[in-house]
């Protein structure tokens, strides 16, 4: 199975903690169409990643941070499928209870946030689950 690779930079040491900073671009930075369109995109994502020997890395190092498919996919799960299924579940039921559509609406953003919140409380659970790994480039 492949994994997800990215060029990224050492910015601090703390401890067994590596944080690295990456430059992560939208599918159409290759595109030959992108100056005409417009939706090219690529913004600076900093990423903490747990380390066995954090001597083994220095400030400014470039190494190569790496997640396997499994637990990529595991990510855009929690972070974009189930949000997506509960709005659009909440939503319907809502309708379905004959509430109005402003009463429907609010209820289903009210449960897609109560989930973020409760993503937020699990988060030191999903950083243990979903696990990021370093090497030198």
């Amino acid at each position: 199975m492949k994994n997800i690779e990215h060029l990224a930079e050492v910015v601090s040491i703390n401890g067994h903690i590596v944080e690295v900073k990456m430059v992560v671009s939208s599918a159409c930075v290759s595109c030959q169409a992108k100056s005409a369109c417009g939706a090219s995109e690529s913004v600076d994502k900093s990423v903490d990643v747990f380390v066995e020997d954090p001597n083994f890395f220095a400030i400014g190092d470039e190494v190569m941070v790496t997640i396997t498919r499994a637990m990529g996919m595991k990510a855009v799960m929690y972070a974009y499928i189930l949000p997506f299924v509960l709005l659009l579940s909440s939503l319907l039921l809502t309708l379905e209870l004959s509430l109005s559509e402003a009463v429907a609406g609010v209820t289903s953003l009210g449960v897609v946030g109560l989930y973020y919140v409760g993503l937020y409380v699990v988060r030191d659970r999903l950083e243990r689950d979903i696990v990021f790994n370093l090497r030198k480039v």
